[in-house]
């Protein structure tokens, strides 16, 4: 494919791009990048909405169009999301849509507790680390030496059987 056909099937009627927005922290925090490419645009639209409380819907097609992702990834994706309380769904209206809401507040405290639970982790490797040092261990692969083969570690050849 040519870049001109490529830059074309890739750019809105007005000649834009298709950009979405990716917020790492929400990738690190959930450690799962479809979940967080969901939230990150969610939060989007829940922003520039003009319904209370930042209500918004999207059908499952125009989330794939945006997002790329399918049906099950989508499922799978709020499904975490509603887990942890960081979107709310409302089925509303006459037909029937699905309207979101980023529940902001939990997201900022689940944020606050996944860097708080990255810091304890820190500290315990740092401290087991210490601990080593203190006791003379080696650590870390990089100060591991790798032992000389001996014979008793060298791979047996077993006669053929004749």
């Amino acid at each position: 494919m040519d870049n001109e056909r490529r830059d074309k099937q890739m750019s809105k009627p007005n000649g834009r791009p298709k950009i979405v927005a990716y917020r790492m922290d929400y990738g690190q925090a959930l450690g799962n990048a479809n979940a967080a490419l969901f939230l990150s645009q969610a939060t989007y639209y829940s922003g520039i909405s003009k319904a209370r409380n930042g209500w918004f819907w999207k059908t499952m097609g125009e989330w794939e169009e945006e997002l790329a992702l399918s049906r099950r990834e989508q499922e799978t994706a709020r499904a975490k999301l509603k887990t942890h309380g960081l979107i709310s769904e409302q089925l509303r209206g006459n037909p029937r849509r699905l309207f979101f809401r980023v529940n902001t507040r939990r997201v900022a405290a689940f944020l606050e507790e996944r860097e708080r639970e990255r810091n304890e982790q820190r500290a315990l490797a740092d401290q087991a680390r210490t601990d080593c040092l203190l006791q003379g261990l080696p650590v870390g692969e990089d100060e591991l030496e790798e032992p000389e083969a001996d014979e008793a570690s060298m791979p047996v050849e077993w006669p053929e059987e004749t």
